[in-house]
């Protein structure tokens, strides 16, 4: 895995050289596209996938009687130990560190505009303890809200990963995410990165996304795109970019609907075979428990590709966040 210096030059240079860039999409778009109305789901609407309250005013969660009050630190530079020796290579400068409260209000600014995101802490947080981190993508009609509720991905964590729900550019609408390689919201999701990173303690070898539908194709582009930042990703009847576009090979996990009359089932074919080739992967598979799921064999070190099929729309279901967190963890 990449020294934390490397990845933290990777962010640093991807905010510096992303104020210039143009937020429209351009030759890094995805390949298919989805219907402007939005992908219908077992609920009828994306959105309607999961049901809940709006974000706090706060936006962070925690565990039951969990105190999330701290003192306001800032970090930058390599992570370092209470000593003031540099720390190993794959900590966060936040490691450490007193948990702050400036980065749990869930309000960023990047492009000059105002962004906003859930963020989960993990149960009885430690700031000397390395946590997974993982990005939850919405699709399009959702919110950082419905993701958290609909997911549930630090419930299958079991409460000890720190978990960031972002709300795309087109929040609420369609389509939820620019998916282009140079576009505002790969930025964001940097972004966010950088900042929670300074100041929080997680494992640069354990960075994660998953998605729905439109958020599938933000987390098949995040994984694309960064791949030298993420180590795996999770996307549930999602579309991918030309892997051509791609910066390292990388777990992934997907899974989709034969009967998808949104995104059709022949997409994520297609992103299943551009992964497996671009993994270095065998044509040969392995079944897994989960019923429609296997494992494909002689992939990269690292870079394990899962595909679930199941009998059915472009519908969600939980059980396959957590496959995807299942494999992260076996990484």
């Amino acid at each position: 895995m990449l020294s934390f210096m490397t990845r933290a030059w990777l962010v640093l240079g991807l905010l510096t050289a992303g104020c210039s860039t143009a937020s429209s999409e351009s030759s890094g778009t995805l390949a298919d596209t989805e219907s402007a109305s939005g992908a219908s789901t077992s609920g009828g609407s994306e959105a309607s996938a999961s049901t809940g309250s709006p974000p706090s005013s706060s936006g962070v969660t925690s565990g039951p009687g969990e105190d999330t009050s701290a003192e306001q630190t800032t970090a930058v530079g390599a992570s370092e130990s209470s000593s003031g020796e540099p720390g190993p290579a794959n900590l966060t400068p936040g490691c450490g560190m007193p948990m702050p409260t400036d980065v749990l209000d869930g309000i960023i600014t990047v492009r000059e505009q105002e962004r906003t995101y859930l963020i989960e802490v993990p149960r009885g947080y430690d700031p000397d303890t390395p946590y997974p981190i993982v990005f939850g993508f919405h699709g399009d009609g959702g919110d950082s809200s419905n993701a958290r509720n609909g997911y549930r991905l630090s419930e299958f964590y079991g409460g000890q990963a720190i978990v960031v729900y972002p709300d795309g550019s087109g929040a609420g609408g369609s389509p939820a995410w620019s998916t282009a390689s140079d576009g505002a919201d790969v930025e964001l999701v940097m972004a966010i990165a950088q900042e929670v990173g300074e100041q929080m303690c997680f494992d640069l070898n354990r960075v994660h996304a998953f998605g729905y539908s439109r958020g599938a194709a933000m987390s098949h582009a995040m994984g694309c795109y960064r791949g030298d930042f993420f180590t795996g990703i999770g996307a549930s009847s999602g579309f991918a970019p030309s892997t051509g576009l791609c910066q390292a090979p990388i777990a992934v996990f997907m899974s989709h609907g034969t009967a998808d009359n949104s995104i059709p089932f022949n997409s994520g074919v297609t992103a299943r075979d551009g992964w497996a080739s671009y993994n270095g992967c065998s044509e040969e598979t392995t079944p897994l428990r989960q019923r429609g799921c296997v494992r494909y064999e002689g992939c990269d070190d690292g870079a394990v590709v899962q595909w679930c099929t199941f009998d059915g729309g472009h519908t969600f279901d939980s059980d396959y966040a957590e496959a995807a967190v299942r494999m992260f963890q076996s990484l």
